[in-house]
């Protein structure tokens, strides 16, 4: 399944969601964001130490996060409280998806991370939820997270989220949590 349009902004009650794309100055604020994170993120995200200058890492929103968003395959979004940059997310997987793929049709998949700095105060709970809206309102039926056992605070934000989980994979170190569209209260 694609969505024909993407979002460019999703707005939560506290946080908007923008589209990622090639700038100079996105790339240096995600830049600094991510060194800023990276003993916080890195373990759970291995992509995360690749851009090792900003200019490195508009070349990653440029090639990955372009391409990607352009063709459909995956919407990410800057996660921003008033105008300051406070994590990343993404829904993955919206083409149809053939027989090699992970996710049959009408699921997608979603990740989050959050600056260490405010870890706690409600925010990745908030753009799951905006996400959620956006993906069952656009014809899906479920939504996957998939975090490392280790990753704590991702699954208690899956669990505080009503996210069931699912499964084990890669020698039980990935655990699958998921909600499908009739679980979610009324939206």
């Amino acid at each position: 399944m694609k969505i024909e349009k993407i979002a460019e902004e999703l707005r939560g009650e506290r946080i908007v969601l923008k589209h990622f794309f090639a700038s100079d100055c996105y790339a240096k604020t995600v830049f600094h964001s991510m060194h800023a994170n990276i003993e916080h993120v890195e373990p759970y995200l291995d992509w995360f130490s690749d851009c090792k200058n900003w200019e490195e890492t508009y070349t990653w929103l440029k090639t990955d996060i372009d391409i990607c968003w352009n063709n459909g395959t995956y919407a990410q979004y800057g996660v921003f409280l008033e105008n300051e940059y406070i994590g990343y997310v993404w829904i993955s997987h919206f083409n149809h998806i053939d027989e090699n793929e992970f996710l049959p049709n009408k699921e997608c998949a979603i990740g989050y991370w959050i600056d260490k700095d405010k870890i706690g105060k409600g925010y990745a709970s908030e753009a799951i939820k905006t996400l959620e809206t956006y993906c069952f309102t656009n014809g899906y039926n479920k939504i996957i997270i998939t975090t490392d056992k280790e990753n704590l605070p991702s699954i208690k934000v899956a669990e505080k989220n009503n996210y069931k989980l699912v499964s084990r994979i890669k020698d039980d170190k990935t655990l699958i949590y998921s909600k499908l569209k009739s679980e979610r209260e009324a939206f």
